[in-house]
């Protein structure tokens, strides 16, 4: 079984992710946080979500998009 995401952990990743002691700033947090959320829910209300996640489907950026 999954576990929840805690909503504290959208809190730190909205201030910096660390990775190998560096804080890599990112600039698409309200995404990350967006599908922090979207995450916790499918496993809720997963009939509900799949809607969601099909409305919500995009083509694939590219790297250089996401860091925009």
């Amino acid at each position: 079984m999954r576990q929840k995401v805690d909503p504290a952990d959208g809190d730190r990743a909205k201030n910096y992710i660390v990775e190998r002691g560096k804080n890599l700033w990112t600039k698409n947090i309200e995404m990350l946080s967006e599908y922090m959320n979207k995450a916790a829910l499918c496993e809720q209300q997963p009939k509900q979500m799949i809607s969601i996640w099909s409305e919500d489907s995009v083509q694939p950026r590219s790297h250089g998009e996401l860091n925009r």
